[in-house]
């Protein structure tokens, strides 16, 4: 997500713009994410992880089951 964050502010590296560019991420996925899981940050709240999967161990490792859940739907 740093990545993501200095890519886009570009040359412009002040503090206000590092901010503008990390508080306005919206359905931003990345590649250690699990499948269906993105990232959301506004100005307005810093809760970073708004959809969640589900996994059961299996005796072996985790397999991941069901569809994405959105922390936010009512």
């Amino acid at each position: 997500m740093i990545e993501h964050i200095l890519r886009t502010a570009g040359d412009n590296l002040t503090r206000e713009n590092i901010l503008k560019v990390a508080t306005n991420i919206r359905g931003k996925t990345f590649p250690l994410l699990l499948p269906g899981v993105t990232v959301n940050v506004t100005p307005d709240n810093y809760s970073t992880f708004t959809t969640f999967r589900t996994a059961r161990f299996d005796g072996k490792r985790w397999v991941i089951f069901g569809d994405p859940i959105d922390a936010t739907a009512k």
